[in-house]
């Protein structure tokens, strides 16, 4: 039997990106995983710090997160990463 290593759930029907050592997921976990990936790039992200915005155009999120980064490197602590919907 094989046990999802997120949910904890029987995986039934075990799928080929399992026949390389991993762990098995479910489909629901799996499905939610593709979405988040696709959510995570998207460019729909932006940066706020001190209330104002301070990216001309719109960021993915690693971007978004490294811009956050490198505002708060500077000391700065009011620093948000938002999605735009």
């Amino acid at each position: 039997m094989n046990i999802c290593q997120f949910c904890g759930w029987e995986v039934r029907q075990i799928d080929w990106y399992n026949f390389y050592n991993q762990k098995p997921i479910c489909d629901d976990c799996n499905m939610d995983m593709s979405i988040e990936r696709e959510r995570e790039c998207v460019m729909s992200w932006t940066v706020w710090v001190g209330g104002g915005e301070v990216n001309s155009y719109l960021l993915n999120k690693e971007q978004a997160k490294d811009i956050a980064q490198e505002w708060k490197d500077k000391g700065y602590d009011d620093v948000v990463v938002e999605e735009v919907s």
